[in-house]
């Protein structure tokens, strides 16, 4: 290795594994006390608003095998009993297909928003494929499941392959090993789709796909039991990365489904699960461990989070595995590229990594191509808490999510298992008196609100597991459940101490404040007035920021480039006719005339070191009757060209707004403009119009009024207390409706993003200690934000917008709101 290289991976392991000098209140720390009586720690007005708190199980862990066709778990278990510790299946488990209403009756009184479970492949369809027939018992199953949550309250978060594969396709075609999966788990997911879409809105195509692959074909102690070596045959070296390629290209290929025929009408988002394992060195100042610690998480996560993110595999796997790794043909990477729209992680433990000091075994296996070995103790100390079967590590938590952060684009993510073991063979006291477990979830709890404060974009925390199952190759000998199960009678359950505390810490306090400051002191200091050391480096530095953060300069079309070469807008009409609306009674005819002087513009931007630059074209410059009707303007597309190709050159990245206020008065004057819904045809003509001109180029759109004065008592006529809300509606259903057509027909072949920009006015109570106060503050908030966020996040207005405005505010249909909901990549 040359130094060179040496100071990269130095510097790489330094983003890995240096956990932020910020202490938290409450403190993320290795070790108890974790002072989980803090209410602090484990209450949700701790969280931000639309955290979702949430349970997590898998089918084949609590369903049973009644009345369900054979998967790989059923022949495994029963083939290879030995392989158990207890020699026990799942063919009873919790019997969740008997007692489902129980199980939600159980979620209830954890008092979660949210449960994670899997369909189980072969319930639906028996023989793997839709030419095998759909099973419209186990249909009904999961509908009257589906239902019963919704009936209490509960958001489905639907696995759709938890590691069951139905047998017949092992028997058929060797399952995963084969290409053929990738189709008939395309079919298999597009029926749950079309079955429960309705009503689902989240959907994970994959629980943990290194897992699946690496114990399934690498060691063979999970089915279809592959491994060198192994009664059924297999290669170490090469199936485990065969399996992964083909997980990847069935999750890729679904999404594309959902998204194109599924995700507008039914208003849901899909992502995976992969796990989410840390690795800090042995030896913290040994550059070799530091390399171990990153290949290890190359190797387990970013195997599969890096094609997601950037299309293609880790470096590392490639230069190690060559030929052993199937690579993706360009048409899949672009597949692969993007296709989450959030990120779920499952993290239980951290390791020590050190270097194996050791070539790549004969013949290859997966367990040793990472070359490297794992502990959980140092010099005799152990990293963390002990659990039954692990050690656990809060830290670890922080630490992975932020390094995600920095290094993979901040994806939406949800925690959707994290959890503490217990022996199965305590007696009934000992089990329910888990003090270890809630332990373990306050302190990660803890130190997830700090990752969160620093940034990391985690939406949701599903534990595992809301009850006692049976826990896959170690069948029931560790129990991870917030709830006790007798397995010999699946209906006797009981509440253990964790239930209890998870119930009584996750109640909502009603009277939550709007506007309190967070106590931690940053540094350098955010304060509201002078001094503000800007001599401080610290202060405006870079380098201060994450890695992957922007730094730019912005723009309007029509206030700067002039009124040169293009058609009326709005503006021009409106500062010509009421020129005294203006104080200085001046219009932007010329402004910065950055129309003849584009060239300048940018090499001002680029004595600003600016990495991007936030412009927005003029609609009328384009489209000078705001229509595609009437014809495009080539001058205006060509001044554009050469303007995008100028930043480009310069190693500027291009942000556009495709509409900053400036509407073509020929569509004020043929239909009132925004006004009227045939805006929203136009406008996505004219939007569709710059995707296909410069989407080439342009990765950041984003969707944004002014004129035309219209008021109660203005000379234009209007009514101040109708029209804007009208407008208001008609801008959410042109942006989601431009949204969609980027989203389906041009960003997997472009590559790029698209969001909106909302203005952002915050508010403080004048009087803290006033009720009043702190309601009309949160009252303004939604008034001016929430009137466009709340739709994007959530589907619908703020309720106090429509408790206030009744008919006066224009409502969405279903359709609408599942359009707008989640129409945004960035805000």
């Amino acid at each position: 290795m040359t130094f060179r290289e040496t100071c990269i991976f130095v510097i790489l392991f330094v983003a890995l594994s240096a956990t932020s000098q910020r202490v938290c209140d409450p403190v993320c720390q290795a070790k108890e006390p974790f002072n989980c009586n803090d209410a602090r720690t484990f209450s949700r007005t701790n969280f931000p608003r639309n955290f979702t708190f949430g349970a997590a199980t898998s089918a084949y862990q609590i369903e049973g095998a009644a009345r369900r066709a054979v998967n790989g778990w059923d022949y495994y278990t029963h083939r290879y009993p030995e392989r158990v510790p207890d020699r026990t299946t799942g063919d009873l488990a919790c019997n969740s297909y008997e007692l489902y209403k129980e199980d939600v009756q159980l979620l209830k009184r954890l008092n979660v928003q949210a449960y994670r479970f899997s369909i189980a492949w072969s319930r639906v369809l028996p023989k793997g494929k839709l030419s095998g027939g759909v099973d419209e018992n186990g249909i009904k199953y999961y509908d009257n499941l589906i239902n019963e949550l919704k009936s209490n309250g509960i958001e489905p978060f639907v696995t759709i392959f938890h590691w069951d594969v139905p047998q017949t396709l092992e028997d058929e075609y060797d399952g995963f090993l084969s290409r053929r999966i990738v189709g008939d788990f395309k079919d298999y997911a597009e029926l749950l789709f079309q079955r429960f879409g309705d009503r689902v809105k989240y959907w994970i195509t994959f629980n943990q796909p290194y897992t699946f692959a690496n114990r399934g074909y690498g060691d063979g102690s999970f089915p279809p039991g592959r491994c060198t070596g192994c009664e059924f045959g297999g290669n170490s070296g090469t199936e485990p990365y065969i399996v992964g390629y083909h997980q990847l290209l069935a999750h890729a290929t679904t999404v594309l489904t959902y998204r194109q025929k599924y995700k507008r009408l039914q208003g849901g988002n899909i992502g995976i699960t992969l796990i989410g394992r840390w690795f800090v060195p042995l030896n913290d100042a040994s550059v070799s461990d530091q390399m171990a610690a990153r290949r290890a998480f190359d190797f387990i996560v970013g195997w599969f989070l890096d094609p997601l993110v950037y299309g293609d595999y880790p470096k590392i796997m490639k230069d190690t595995l060559g030929t052993r790794l199937p690579r993706f043909t360009l048409l899949e990477s672009q597949l692969v590229k993007g296709s989450i729209d959030f990120l779920g992680l499952n993290y239980y433990f951290t390791q020590y990594a050190t270097d194996s000091l050791r070539p790549i075994s004969t013949p290859p296996n997966i367990q040793t191509d990472i070359r490297a070995n794992f502990s959980t103790s140092r010099g005799g100390i152990i990293i963390g808490v002990q659990s039954a079967n692990f050690v656990y590590y809060p830290p670890g938590f922080r630490q992975i999510l932020n390094y995600i952060k920095d290094n993979y684009a901040n994806p939406l993510t949800y925690i959707t298992e994290n959890g503490f073991s217990t022996f199965g063979n305590l007696t009934l006291a000992e089990a329910l008196a888990d003090q270890g477990r809630i332990e373990s979830h306050c302190s990660h709890l803890a130190c997830l609100k700090c990752a969160i404060e620093d940034g990391c974009n985690v939406a949701g925390y599903f534990p595992w597991s809301s009850m006692d199952n049976y826990e896959f190759s170690q069948g029931y000998t560790i129990r991870f459940g917030m709830n006790w199960v007798n397995f010999t009678n699946p209906a006797d359950r009981r509440e253990k101490d964790s239930a209890k505390c998870f119930l009584h810490r996750q109640k909502f306090i009603i009277s939550e404040t709007l506007s309190a400051t967070s106590q931690r002191v940053c540094d350098p200091v955010c304060q509201a007035k002078e001094p503000f050391n800007c001599n401080d480096v610290r202060t405006f530095n870079r380098t201060n920021f994450p890695r992957n953060f922007t730094f730019g300069a912005a723009t309007s079309a029509y206030q700067i480039k002039g009124a040169a070469g293009r058609a009326v807008n709005g503006w021009d009409y409106y500062t010509h006719r009421y020129p005294e609306r203006v104080p200085d009674r001046t219009m932007g005819d010329l402004a910065c005339n950055s129309y003849d002087f584009y060239k300048e513009d940018v090499q001002l931007l680029k004595h600003l070191n600016v990495q991007a630059y936030r412009f927005s074209i003029a609609w009328s410059r384009v489209l000078p009757k705001g229509k595609l009707c009437g014809g495009v303007d080539e001058n205006g597309i060509k001044y554009y060209d050469n303007l995008i190709n100028e930043l480009k050159a310069n190693g500027i990245e291009p942000f556009v707004t495709i509409f900053h206020w400036d509407v073509p008065q020929a569509l004020e004057d043929e239909y009132g403009g925004f006004l009227s819904r045939r805006i929203v045809g136009d406008y996505t003509d004219y939007s569709e119009l710059l995707f296909q001109r410069f989407g080439d180029r342009v990765k950041g759109y984003g969707v944004g009024t002014s004129p035309p004065g219209r008021c109660t008592g203005c000379d234009f006529g209007g009514d101040s207390g109708t029209e804007p809300y009208i407008v208001g509606y008609h801008q959410l259903l042109v942006h989601a409706t431009t949204v969609f057509t980027y989203r389906h027909t041009y960003k997997m072949l472009q590559g790029g993003n698209i969001g909106i920009a909302l203005i952002g006015r915050w508010f403080v109570p004048l009087n803290e200690s006033s009720v009043s106060d702190q309601m009309a503050a949160r009252r303004a908030f939604d008034f001016i934000v929430g009137w466009f966020l709340d739709p994007l996040v959530y589907g619908d207005y703020p309720n106090i917008m429509k408790d206030t405005l009744g008919a006066r505010l224009p409502r969405s249909t279903p359709l609408e709101s599942q359009l707008v909901k989640g129409s945004m990549d960035f805000l």
